[in-house]
């Protein structure tokens, strides 16, 4: 449910996020490389607008009822508190499709087909977010 990937991030295990000199440096290498993501990360694609009824119910205000429509959804704590926002349907794919097991080139090359794609900015996400944890590769 919904309350349930904010009650697994408040409660979820810490871990140490990669930084950027953690990634390999070689294009070949990257590519091939599948992410291990932070425990306390979650996804959720809603029919509802509910990112903003979580940050109004957490900041203490009365949140609003949600609208009807698809709204995707990052849920993480990267430090002491847990953090709901709301992202792009590339996005949502993008990470979907890496914490699946995906290589990142298999990711990418499924994820262009979204228009607002941007690899640059996707990786900038996952490093600014502290999203990745640890870095392998199968075979």
């Amino acid at each position: 449910s919904d309350l349930s990937l904010w009650w697994r991030a408040y409660h979820g295990a810490e871990a140490a996020a990669l930084r950027p000199a953690d990634f390999p440096a070689s294009a070949a290498a990257l590519e091939r490389a599948r992410f291990r993501f932070h425990p306390t990360m979650g996804l959720l694609a809603s029919t509802w607008s509910i990112a903003e009824a979580w940050r109004a119910a957490r900041d203490g205000g009365v949140p609003s009822p949600p609208q009807a429509g698809q709204q995707w959804i990052l849920v993480r704590r990267p430090g002491a508190e847990v953090v709901v926002s709301a992202i792009g349907e590339e996005t949502f794919a993008f990470l979907t499709l890496l914490a699946g097991g995906a290589s990142l080139a298999e990711t990418v090359d499924r994820a262009q087909a979204f228009p607002g794609f941007r690899l640059d900015a996707e990786l900038r996400n996952l490093v600014a977010g502290g999203l990745v944890t640890g870095i392998y590769r199968e075979g």
